[in-house]
């Protein structure tokens, strides 16, 4: 490490990859899929990648996000500034987990860099709606799995909305990865799938609680009718013990 900074080199490289997603995966949860230091640089001859190649590198896997954003607006805005594509928003050795908190006009949002001094922009306010949209579908899924877990735990039937939850989940990935458009129509479009599972799932845990609170109700007002009437029926069993039925005091004369 020395020696590679006597030149002027930068020498953290594994320790920021260490901590980031990739490194993870690989290192920690032994996922032999994930990136390693020779599936960007190379094994024989290896040397620091260029800009363009390390985007190359990145969309092997990320097929999709590459496409999106080979098609966005900002493809010709990043390669006349002379900005990296992926690296920019997501660095190289420490890329860290793909998350919400990157979208938005907020403080750690990405966007913010370049439109967060240009609050009546279209850019800005794209970002910002695309932040609201994306909690609310996070909001609504934690709702909806909430009530699922709950009428779970209630004992009742709820596998097809469990089952269904998954879209919803699936729809909030998917946004993610629609961003990469920077078109709002399309990242409408998911984020609208993916909200419309959710109310579904919900109205459908909700029904199932609120026959569980019915079935225990009815379960209640049966039993408490059950017990007055064996009351009643020990009563009056009680009372006939007392005065069979036909059987009448006889009077004798005096003699």
């Amino acid at each position: 490490a020395n020696y590679m900074k006597g030149y002027g080199i930068a020498s953290d490289q594994l320790e920021k990859y260490s901590k980031s997603v990739h490194g993870i995966a690989l290192l920690k949860k032994n996922d032999v899929g994930a990136p390693a230091c020779n599936d960007c640089h190379g094994n024989h001859a290896a040397a620091p990648p260029g800009v363009e190649s390390v985007s190359n590198v990145c969309g092997t896997c990320h097929a999709l996000n590459a496409e999106l954003f080979a098609n966005s607006p900002h493809k010709k805005a990043f390669d006349s500034a002379g900005m990296p594509e992926c690296e920019t928003c997501h660095s190289n050795h420490d890329i860290l987990a793909a998350s919400d908190q990157l979208l938005g006009v907020s403080g750690e949002a990405i966007c913010g860099w370049c439109h967060g001094g240009e609050p009546e922009s279209k850019a800005y306010q794209m970002a910002s709606t695309m932040r609201t949209l994306a909690d609310s579908l996070e909001s609504a899924e934690k709702v909806a799995m909430s009530l699922v877990d709950n009428a779970e735990q209630k004992g009742m039937e709820i596998a097809d909305a469990k089952y269904k939850l998954r879209d919803a989940r699936q729809a909030r990935l998917e946004s993610r990865t629609m961003v990469h458009s920077f078109d709002m129509g399309k990242f409408q479009e998911v984020i609208d799938r993916g909200l419309g599972v959710a109310t579904v799932v919900t109205d459908e845990a909700k029904v199932a609680i609120d026959e569980y609170y019915f079935r225990r109700w009815g379960l209640g007002i049966a039993t408490f009718i059950m017990t007055v009437l064996s009351i009643s029926i020990y009563v009056y069993l009680k009372r006939l013990e007392k005065h069979p039925p036909g059987k009448k005091d006889v009077l004798y004369d005096k003699p």
